[in-house]
């Protein structure tokens, strides 16, 4: 939600053709396992550098599964959303 007095900026970026844009909430981050340690950006970025030339469905499905396997059934306390936008090659 959105928090009172928080100040946001926009901006625009122009993304070369070929780039991917990754967009998540901070569930994904703050994933827990039944340890209580949360997912991480380190885990994420490590999850998704090899995956860097494939479609933006499957960087989506493979964070999902990625997240659902760390947590190993722990329960979520917060949304995971995950949305990936891949650009047209020239």
């Amino acid at each position: 939600g959105m928090i009172p007095g928080l100040r946001c900026r926009s901006g625009a970026v122009q993304l070369a053709p070929g780039s991917t844009l990754l967009l998540y909430t901070d569930g994904i981050t703050e994933a827990e396992n039944g340890e209580r340690r949360m997912f991480g950006e380190a885990r994420l970025l490590q999850c998704l550098q090899p995956l860097a030339h494939t479609p933006a469905a499957r960087l989506v499905d493979t964070v999902f599964a990625e997240v659902d396997a760390f947590a190993g059934g722990a329960p979520q306390s917060d949304d995971i959303t995950v949305l990936a936008i891949r650009t047209m090659a020239r």
